[in-house]
Order: C-alpha cells, then sequence, then structure tokens
C-alpha cells in the first residue's frame, strides 16, 4: 500500500510516496532494509518508478520513493531546475528520513536510482 509522506531538505518540504515491506522475509534483528528512490533529472516519481517500489516492497523491503525539490509535488519555486548540488542534498534528507522510518534499520538503506 502506498501512502503519501514527505520531509525536509534545507527547508523545502520533498514529497514522496513510503511502501512498508510486505513480507517479512528481508526483516533482520534490527529490522527492514529501505529502498530510497529518486528519479531522473527530466522527470518525477511518479514517472515510472511505482512499479520497482512495489515489486522491492513485495519482497520485504520498505521504500521511500520522492521527488526532488522543485520537482513534482514537492515544493520549491525553482520548477524543474537541474541542480546537482541540491539533488545529493535531498538524496541526503530522504535517507535521514527513511533511517528514523518505523520497523527500518537505519544500516540497511539502498539507494535506486534512474536516468
Amino acid at each position: 500500500m502506498v501512502s503519501e509522506t514527505g520531509f525536509d531538505s534545507h527547508g523545502t518540504r520533498c514529497a514522496a510516496w513510503y511502501l512498508r515491506a510486505e513480507s517479512a522475509t528481508l526483516t533482520g534483528a534490527r529490522g527492514r532494509p529501505c529502498v530510497v528512490m529518486g528519479h531522473g533529472f527530466g522527470a518525477t516519481r511518479d514517472a515510472g518508478l511505482l512499479p520497482f517500489a512495489e515489486r522491492f516492497a513485495a519482497a520485504g523491503a520498505d521504500v521511500l520513493v520522492f521527488d526532488y525539490r522543485g520537482y513534482g509535488t514537492s515544493e520549491g519555486t525553482l520548477r524543474q531546475n537541474v541542480l546537482h548540488t541540491a539533488h545529493r542534498q535531498d538524496y541526503h534528507a530522504a535517507i535521514a528520513h527513511a533511517r528514523l522510518l518505523d520497523g527500518v534499520d537505519p544500516d540497511r538503506i539502498v539507494l535506486w536510482g534512474s536516468s
């Protein structure tokens, strides 16, 4: 099941989807792994990432799929502006958020991107 969520990245709210693992297959003593997914520069999270996220969740991982600042439904006044530094900051903020999710093992964060 997909739920809407979000997190702060340098004062701007990044929109995200959160999918909980559908099985305990990958659950360890400290919790489940979490896949943090970001899109390529010309896309948004709704441009084909959800089927991949659903497969990861079915396999037993939590998944956080996010839009960079200024992309998709994330806040930010500069829209669709490719700023590599800001994208890295947003990924770091997404990772920090994922590490705090209930049941997620903070040492088992996986990054997944597309372009």
